[in-house]
């Protein structure tokens, strides 16, 4: 029983078999199992690795979903000034500020309005579900 180019490894019926063409003996039979079943670990120790990785970062990804705060707690939220527009007021005359950058309408006089440090200029109803 040959096999043409391709790597096999016989059990001990085959064993008895190839003894009669070729003559494999058992110390070249007992290191060929060997190399096999050596690959055959690593190959499952590769699978199980992967899959390990996978289960780390999936559960990372959980627990940052879980995590995520998004935009500021209400206190915060009330400490950011407030003002009725007056394109008068100095507060709104040292920047260009004519139009909410969230719902694009042009501040009207007296609407309440929050600026943020960056000197941006928002309705407050438009820029509250935006930070809480």
């Amino acid at each position: 029983m040959r096999r043409n180019n391709t790597f096999f490894i016989p059990n001990n019926n085959e064993y008895d078999i190839l003894t009669g063409s070729r003559g494999l003996d058992m110390e070249e039979i007992r290191i060929m199992r060997h190399i096999q079943r050596h690959q055959n670990r690593k190959i499952k120790n590769n699978q199980r690795r992967e899959r390990e990785k996978i289960k780390r970062i999936a559960n990372q990804i959980e627990r940052e979903e879980k995590n995520q705060k998004t935009g500021c707690t209400q206190e915060a939220f009330q400490r950011i000034p407030e003002y009725r527009f007056d394109k008068e007021n100095e507060v709104f005359q040292s920047s260009d500020v004519c139009e909410c950058s969230v719902c694009m309408e042009p501040f009207e006089q007296g609407e309440l309005v929050k600026k943020l440090k960056c000197s941006h200029v928002f309705h407050t109803e438009c820029i509250q579900p935006w930070l809480l």
